[in-house]
């Protein structure tokens, strides 16, 4: 039996480059190792491969009583599909072409077509194929867990053999093959800095040094001597040139405090705590993440119910404003708020840990990215998101677009302003007549999933010496 699943060496579609070991072939004693390639934001192709050249579990194992023989070289082109993003945690499927070059003698393997090998010893070549779907989770900053279990078939090209040791032949053992695929993955992913690169490229690229060029109203004419001068005769002094008349340059523009070029910006004398009552969606500058349902992983890009969320934009944007502040000499960042929820649907104690899990996982990034310390982050838990929900609804209803009847909209609003219990609330909606709660879950759930980076503070006459970066 052939189980087919190795580890590899990915590369997502932002560079994010994962090692992964197979702990199923490190059962059975073959050493596996594979590289996936990511061609887009969710597909990747790979080649999986494993080689067992010793017979047993162990390479050193010669105990020549023992006549069992598991001898394999296999190699398996994979492709694989991420709806999310490829190589980040969550769901995945693919397929893949298989082909075995194998070994296989007295295995205690008493299935189907493979019961003879208790006796007997097949070598040969197997080609197939198999489909298989998986799923990863995030364990650390770094390390992943994913498992694949899916099944294939193929064609089985091999030769009988009378024992494992003999080589009597007693004829061919052609014909079609099952094979499952089983893998339980440890990964280590790690970002590659592209960026960095890219932009020290840029220095080295644009860095062309001019040669000093003459100034022409320093250069005196030298005088002409007509011929009929004698020239033996002393020559008149040279003219000297005219006075330079040196022209100061113009002082230059005063440069205006990074904080004020984005909206995302603002000097700490404007900060304003948060407070449940704000609908931040609305406020100019601040940038939203939305994350997956019941989770708080972040990841660039979110699938939720057919439709695409994308975190890229609002990432590189957090990140690079942090940047651009801590590279500014004028002022210095006083404060990073970030502000998490969650919707809804579930219990509210569960909602807050996600929502605060959630605040968490961007603060991260941006620590990450730019290595701004700890205490310069304020972290809020925004809860279940009720204010976002209300204002959407009610943008949406007076579009058309609630999927409510006025009615159905109406007695929302009074649950809403009856009952100060979260989950009696939600319990309430659940109970109107028809789907009404359902309609909620479907077309606007998913936009309180998110944290949401209210501003990034500045102060730009720092009071003390305190290092903003770790």
């Amino acid at each position: 039996m052939i189980f087919l699943a190795a580890g590899s060496i990915s590369s997502a579609a932002q560079g994010v480059v994962s090692l992964r070991n197979n702990i199923v072939w490190d059962a059975t004693g073959t050493p596996n190792l594979g590289v996936e390639f990511s061609i887009s934001k969710h597909v990747t192709l790979g080649l999986n491969g494993a080689f067992k050249p010793w017979p047993r579990f162990l390479a050193w194992d010669n105990d020549v009583a023992d006549g069992a023989r598991w001898r394999h070289l296999t190699l398996a082109p994979e492709l694989r599909i991420y709806p999310a993003q490829a190589g980040q945690p969550g769901w995945f499927y693919g397929a893949n072409f298989i082909y075995s070059h194998f070994n296989l003698g007295q295995f205690n393997l008493p299935i189907g077509p493979y019961a003879d090998l208790q006796t007997h010893r097949q070598q040969g070549d197997f080609y197939g194929g198999a489909i298989f779907g998986g799923h990863m989770w995030r364990l650390t900053k770094h390390l992943r867990a994913e498992v694949v279990v899916g099944a294939g078939a193929g064609w089985n090209e091999s030769t009988r053999y009378e024992c494992a040791r003999c080589g009597t032949e007693l004829g061919s053992a052609n014909g079609v093959s099952i094979v499952p695929k089983l893998g339980v993955n440890l990964v280590y992913s790690f970002e590659t800095r592209r960026k960095v690169r890219r932009e020290l490229r840029e220095i080295v690229g644009g860095f062309t040094p001019s040669m000093p060029q003459a100034d022409s109203s320093l250069t005196a004419a030298a005088p002409v001597l007509p011929d009929t001068l004698d020239r033996s005769a002393a020559r008149p002094a040279p003219v000297p040139a005219p006075p330079v008349e040196v022209v100061p340059a113009p002082a230059p523009e005063a440069v205006p405090v990074r904080a004020e070029r984005h909206t995302l910006l603002r000097h700490i004398s404007e900060y304003q705590p948060y407070t449940p009552d704000r609908v931040l969606s609305r406020e100019e500058g601040s940038v939203p993440v939305w994350f997956q349902f019941a989770k708080a992983d972040l990841l660039r890009s979110v699938y939720v119910r057919g439709s695409e969320r994308d975190n890229g934009a609002g990432l590189d944007t957090l990140v690079s404003v942090v940047n651009d502040l801590l590279a500014d000499s004028s002022c210095v960042p006083a404060k990073v708020q970030i502000v998490g929820f969650a919707s809804i649907d579930g219990p509210h104690t569960v909602n807050e840990r996600l929502a605060l899990s959630r605040a968490a996982a961007v603060k991260s990034h941006i620590k990450w990215k730019t290595g701004l310390s700890e205490e310069f982050f304020e972290l809020v838990c925004g809860g279940e998101a009720w204010s976002e929900l209300l204002d959407e609804l009610a943008q949406r209803h007076e579009a058309g677009q609630s999927r409510l009847s006025d009615e159905e909209y109406g007695r929302v609003l009074q649950i809403v302003r009856e009952e100060a219990d979260l989950d009696a609330r939600e319990r309430r909606i659940k109970a109107l007549d028809g789907d009404v709660y359902e309609r909620l879950v479907r077309g606007l759930f998913a936009d309180q999933r998110s944290a949401v980076c209210v501003r990034v503070y500045y102060d730009e006459t720092p009071e003390t010496n305190t290092n903003p970066l770790e």
